[in-house]
């Protein structure tokens, strides 16, 4: 048995560890440190149609338990290429506390690319922090689904005149309506309104975002000056722009005609004089003397119908042919006839008749006088360009002395040569 001495000193070395480990289990640990959160939702259109402007709320709200700094949020929408968008309104102090929540609101358009796909838009939106710490990343995106409509682009056109009776020399002012009756927004620089008699029209009340929205109307103007008597019939024409990207489904409504009387002035008739009654003087009681009575000028009226004849297809690049028909369906002969033709967007001149002007791009021909239920032709020759495609409008109209004129019109449909453009989201 050994010494008390080395007992008591084998009994604290044996004890002491086992009281330091007994102190570090009686500690209190230390709590980790609280981790930021943010999470994301979003709503946005149900339907979208072709250059609609769709309209998307984001709403980040705090989720964690310590307060964010609104400048440390990142919101992008990559689909726009949008990235570190801004809120609608920062919150108090620049902070945003738990619980709290702040709203963002972005607006944006998809181009006819949609058209005819008959599938669903989605749009994605994400939000991040700068420093990168979020306790729960997977409400970190957001995503709304929209179902594409089909596209039914529609332009229709309205004409008015400011009066119905004018003088020859005076200018007839006249205002075009164009109304958009389809499902699509329509930039109104895609929009194309020809008036071959005018040869240039203005536009008034453009829209304020440049857009022309469903059973929205947006009205030009344009001016001519008379020239004989007779009927003066104007026709004006609207279409969509190559690279709209749709075609017009409804062109029975792209064309409008209004009509005006040019009966004052010199061609008003001259009313009858009438002559002064005289009293006979004696001697010679039999002396009467006799006023003869002028006759009033008459210009003899009659009626021209006129025919558009061309290809019903036709290629970008190639040549075509343009006939142009002009019938006296009145009872007196026609005289001074000239026919006016339009040239189509994306056609130029290749070959026309002797005596024939170019102005602008309305050809004018003159013809010689047409007896009644006679009629005489024109033939002219245009090339269409080579990017020219889709629809284009043929209008002539053959005026004359005193005559009422209907004018006439047809389609060529062009065939692109190469592919259409590749569609693109627009913002």
């Amino acid at each position: 048995m050994g010494s008390p001495l080395k007992l008591h000193r084998r009994a604290v070395t044996t004890l002491l560890p086992l009281a330091i480990a007994g102190a570090a289990l009686a500690a209190p640990a230390m709590p980790a440190p609280a981790v930021p959160d943010v999470a994301i939702t979003m709503t946005g259109p149900d339907n979208l149609a072709a250059l609609e402007p769709g309209v998307w709320n984001i709403t980040v709200t705090n989720t964690g338990t310590v307060p964010v700094n609104a400048a440390d949020i990142m919101v992008d929408m990559p689909l726009f290429g949008w990235y570190g968008i801004r809120p609608m309104r920062e919150p108090a102090g620049g902070v945003l506390e738990p619980g709290a929540s702040i709203i963002y609101r972005e607006t944006a358009r998809f181009g006819t690319e949609i058209c005819g796909k008959k599938k669903d838009i989605t749009v994605s939106a994400e939000v991040s922090l700068k420093t990168g710490a979020d306790a729960n990343v997977e409400n970190d995106m957001a995503e709304t689904v929209s179902w594409a409509e089909g596209c039914m682009p529609d332009l229709a056109i309205e004409k008015s005149a400011n009066g119905s009776e004018f003088a020859p020399g005076d200018e007839v002012r006249w205002t075009l309506t164009v109304t958009n009756r389809g499902n699509t927004w329509i930039p109104v620089s895609k929009i194309i309104v020809s008036d071959p008699m005018a040869g240039s029209t203005t536009l008034i009340d453009p829209p304020a975002d440049g857009y022309l929205a469903p059973n929205a109307s947006v009205h030009y103007e344009a001016a001519t000056s008379t020239e004989a008597c007779g009927t003066l019939t104007n026709t004006a024409s609207v279409r969509l722009a190559d690279d709209y990207g749709a075609v017009d489904y409804r062109p029975d409504n792209d064309s409008a005609s209004q009509s005006v009387e040019v009966n004052r002035g010199t061609c008003a008739p001259t009313p009858p004089v009438t002559p002064p009654t005289t009293t006979p003087t004696p001697p010679a009681p039999e002396v009467v003397p006799v006023v003869s009575t002028p006759r009033p000028t008459i210009c003899a009226r009659t009626t021209l119908q006129t025919r558009v004849l061309s290809s019903k297809r036709s290629w970008a690049g190639s040549t075509t042919g343009v006939r142009i028909l002009v019938r006296n369906r009145g009872a007196n002969t026609a005289r001074g006839v000239k026919v006016r033709y339009a040239l189509p967007v994306g056609a130029s001149l290749v070959k026309r008749p002797r005596g024939a002007t170019l102005r602008g791009r309305v050809v004018t021909v003159p013809v010689a006088a047409i007896t009644r239920s006679r009629q005489r032709g024109v033939s002219l020759q245009i090339r269409w360009s080579r990017q020219a495609a889709g629809a284009r409008r043929h209008v002539a109209r053959a005026t004359a002395t005193c005559t009422t004129a209907r004018a006439g019109a047809t389609l060529t449909r062009v065939r692109p040569l190469q592919g259409a453009v590749l569609p693109a989201v627009t913002g």
